[in-house]
């Protein structure tokens, strides 16, 4: 069972919505995840219970599990192993704390969201400087940590995006993006994408939709077998 966790410690860097878009693809090729609730927000369950309600949810694949402290963390660690998920997907808190140093230390790979904006930037290069170092030196071994660039503009970049693109280059990252789409945006409401596209695509008046839908799936995609590629 590896462990993923998503970690922002500034909301609105595309933290939950990146996890959501590889937990879509995980399931869509059957392997069994557990979704692990840090966020005081409760997004996680926001999003299944949406799914629920217009049947896109997958409760075989998808288990969620609580993660409100440290002990939690440890008793749903034991669960999701016991329930023989394939995958732990967290979703960190906010800010930095006790609990989410437990998390990034007893995950395989840490994921940092960010995108262009230098709010955003400055805000990921801090929290890696500190799992990089500070917590590092806590366990005595090195942490896989990755920037995302997420909302990845498909438009020509500003000049400002452009510097600041230049100024992550250095920084350990994934080579595939989450672009700036609507099937993204929109996915705490419509449930995991691939039994979303799969509904979009039975309505011949929802095809359009379907295909872009498809899209992002594609691109997803890519970026999940990157990431199971570095386990």
């Amino acid at each position: 069972m590896k462990v993923i966790s998503f970690v922002s410690f500034k909301g609105g860097a595309g933290k939950t919505t990146a996890l959501m878009a590889i937990a879509s693809v995980l399931a869509q090729r059957g392997d069994r995840l557990g979704l692990f609730e840090a966020d005081e927000n409760k997004p996680l369950e926001r999003w299944r219970t949406n799914a629920r309600a217009v049947g896109t949810w997958d409760e075989a694949a998808c288990g969620l599990y609580p993660c409100r402290d440290e002990e939690a963390f440890e008793v749903s660690l034991a669960a999701a192993e016991e329930d023989g998920r394939d995958y732990v997907l967290i979703d960190t808190a906010g800010g930095g704390s006790d609990l989410n140093s437990a998390l990034i230390v007893n995950s395989d790979i840490v994921i940092l969201p960010t995108t262009l904006s230098s709010i955003d930037l400055l805000a990921t290069v801090d929290t890696y400087q500190y799992i990089s170092k500070a917590l590092a030196r806590r366990i005595s071994h090195k942490i896989d940590a990755r920037f995302l660039l997420t909302r990845f503009p498909q438009s020509r970049l500003k000049t400002a995006e452009q510097t600041n693109l230049l100024a992550v280059g250095p920084m350990p990252q994934f080579d595939n993006r989450l672009t700036e789409r609507g099937a993204y945006a929109d996915l705490v409401a419509t449930g995991l994408l691939g039994r979303y596209h799969d509904r979009l695509s039975q309505a011949p008046a929802h095809r359009l939709l379907a295909g872009h839908v498809a899209v992002a799936m594609s691109e997803a995609r890519d970026l999940t077998s990157e990431i199971v590629g570095s386990l």
